[in-house]
Protein backbone atom coordinates (compact mmCIF):
# COMPACT_ATOMS: atom_id res chain seq x y z
CA UNK A 1 0.00 0.00 0.00
CA UNK A 2 1.44 3.53 -1.20
CA UNK A 3 1.03 6.92 0.66
CA UNK A 4 -1.04 9.41 -1.14
CA UNK A 5 -1.11 11.31 2.25
CA UNK A 6 0.87 14.40 0.58
CA UNK A 7 -1.43 14.09 -2.35
CA UNK A 8 -4.63 13.01 -0.24
CA UNK A 9 -4.05 16.67 1.47
CA UNK A 10 -4.99 18.49 -2.04
CA UNK A 11 -7.46 16.88 -3.81
CA UNK A 12 -9.14 14.23 -0.86
CA UNK A 13 -9.60 11.37 0.27
CA UNK A 14 -8.14 8.38 -1.12
CA UNK A 15 -10.84 6.20 -3.21
CA UNK A 16 -10.78 3.18 -4.98
CA UNK A 17 -7.01 1.27 -5.37
CA UNK A 18 -6.19 -0.98 -7.73
CA UNK A 19 -2.75 -2.83 -8.18
CA UNK A 20 -1.28 -5.13 -10.53
CA UNK A 21 2.27 -6.93 -10.14
CA UNK A 22 4.08 -9.00 -13.24
CA UNK A 23 6.98 -10.37 -13.16
CA UNK A 24 8.80 -11.13 -17.12
CA UNK A 25 12.15 -12.83 -16.63
CA UNK A 26 14.39 -10.83 -14.39
CA UNK A 27 11.73 -8.27 -14.29
CA UNK A 28 8.95 -7.19 -12.23
CA UNK A 29 6.53 -5.06 -12.85
CA UNK A 30 4.35 -2.78 -10.28
CA UNK A 31 1.45 -0.52 -11.07
CA UNK A 32 -0.97 0.82 -8.14
CA UNK A 33 -3.66 3.58 -9.72
CA UNK A 34 -5.79 5.39 -7.00
CA UNK A 35 -8.74 7.55 -7.29
CA UNK A 36 -7.72 11.00 -4.61
CA UNK A 37 -11.11 13.38 -4.05
CA UNK A 38 -14.03 13.71 -6.93
CA UNK A 39 -15.21 15.66 -9.66
CA UNK A 40 -14.47 18.21 -10.51
CA UNK A 41 -11.06 18.67 -8.69
CA UNK A 42 -10.41 14.67 -8.22
CA UNK A 43 -7.51 13.17 -9.59
CA UNK A 44 -6.33 9.43 -10.34
CA UNK A 45 -2.70 8.87 -9.77
CA UNK A 46 -0.76 5.97 -11.09
CA UNK A 47 2.40 4.66 -10.35
CA UNK A 48 3.96 2.60 -12.36
CA UNK A 49 7.59 1.11 -11.67
CA UNK A 50 9.96 -1.53 -12.97
CA UNK A 51 12.52 -3.26 -11.04
CA UNK A 52 15.22 -5.41 -12.95
CA UNK A 53 18.74 -6.08 -13.16
CA UNK A 54 21.41 -3.41 -11.49
CA UNK A 55 21.51 -0.47 -13.08
CA UNK A 56 18.59 -1.12 -15.34
CA UNK A 57 16.41 2.11 -13.90
CA UNK A 58 19.24 4.00 -14.92
CA UNK A 59 19.44 2.98 -19.00
CA UNK A 60 15.66 3.54 -19.28
CA UNK A 61 15.70 6.64 -17.14
CA UNK A 62 18.44 8.28 -18.97
CA UNK A 63 16.99 6.67 -22.69
CA UNK A 64 13.00 8.19 -22.34
CA UNK A 65 14.32 11.44 -20.93
CA UNK A 66 15.78 11.54 -24.11
CA UNK A 67 12.45 11.22 -25.77
CA UNK A 68 10.90 13.46 -23.83
CA UNK A 69 13.08 15.85 -23.81
CA UNK A 70 12.33 16.29 -27.81
CA UNK A 71 8.89 16.93 -26.68
CA UNK A 72 7.89 17.93 -23.02
CA UNK A 73 9.59 20.71 -21.20
CA UNK A 74 11.23 19.03 -18.51
CA UNK A 75 12.09 20.18 -14.80
CA UNK A 76 14.67 18.06 -12.63
CA UNK A 77 13.74 17.06 -9.38
CA UNK A 78 16.92 17.46 -6.59
CA UNK A 79 17.50 14.91 -3.99
CA UNK A 80 14.80 11.93 -5.17
CA UNK A 81 16.66 8.71 -6.31
CA UNK A 82 19.59 9.03 -8.40
CA UNK A 83 17.86 11.45 -11.07
CA UNK A 84 14.62 12.90 -11.18
CA UNK A 85 12.52 15.03 -13.56
CA UNK A 86 8.91 16.37 -13.52
CA UNK A 87 6.92 17.70 -16.99
CA UNK A 88 2.72 17.98 -17.82
CA UNK A 89 1.42 17.10 -20.73
CA UNK A 90 -2.37 16.04 -21.79
CA UNK A 91 -2.12 13.47 -19.86
CA UNK A 92 -1.21 15.42 -16.25
CA UNK A 93 1.40 15.77 -14.22
CA UNK A 94 4.24 13.05 -14.33
CA UNK A 95 7.29 12.63 -12.19
CA UNK A 96 9.77 10.31 -13.39
CA UNK A 97 12.59 8.58 -11.07
CA UNK A 98 15.31 5.89 -11.20
CA UNK A 99 17.36 5.08 -8.35
CA UNK A 100 20.09 1.93 -9.43
CA UNK A 101 17.72 -1.01 -10.70
CA UNK A 102 14.31 0.45 -10.33
CA UNK A 103 12.50 3.00 -12.71
CA UNK A 104 9.56 4.86 -11.56
CA UNK A 105 6.53 6.94 -12.70
CA UNK A 106 3.94 9.07 -10.77
CA UNK A 107 1.40 10.69 -13.05
CA UNK A 108 -1.80 12.83 -11.86
CA UNK A 109 -3.98 12.69 -14.41
CA UNK A 110 -7.15 15.07 -13.26
CA UNK A 111 -10.84 13.58 -13.12
CA UNK A 112 -12.32 16.16 -15.63
CA UNK A 113 -11.58 15.87 -18.90
CA UNK A 114 -9.28 18.50 -20.49
CA UNK A 115 -8.75 20.28 -16.81
CA UNK A 116 -5.31 21.80 -16.70
CA UNK A 117 -2.68 20.20 -14.22
CA UNK A 118 -2.38 22.12 -11.04
CA UNK A 119 0.95 23.99 -10.16
CA UNK A 120 1.15 22.91 -6.60
CA UNK A 121 1.45 19.13 -7.13
CA UNK A 122 5.77 18.86 -7.49
CA UNK A 123 5.92 19.09 -3.49
CA UNK A 124 3.18 16.48 -2.84
CA UNK A 125 4.08 14.74 -5.68
CA UNK A 126 8.00 14.55 -4.80
CA UNK A 127 6.77 13.17 -1.69
CA UNK A 128 4.94 10.26 -2.77
CA UNK A 129 7.19 9.02 -5.63
CA UNK A 130 10.14 8.84 -2.26
CA UNK A 131 7.29 6.70 -0.19
CA UNK A 132 7.30 4.73 -2.88
CA UNK A 133 10.89 4.14 -3.70
CA UNK A 134 11.38 3.75 -0.12
CA UNK A 135 8.81 0.67 -0.11
CA UNK A 136 10.12 -0.54 -3.07
CA UNK A 137 13.92 -0.77 -1.95
CA UNK A 138 12.40 -2.61 1.69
Amino acid sequence: MLDFRPLSEVFGAVGRQQHQARAVGGTSNLTCASTLGQLPHGVVVTVQATVGPPDSGRVMYEGLRRVYDETESLTDIAELGAGAYQYDDAAGRHVVVYDANLYLTLTAAPLRLNAAPRNDLAEPMSHVAAAALTALRA
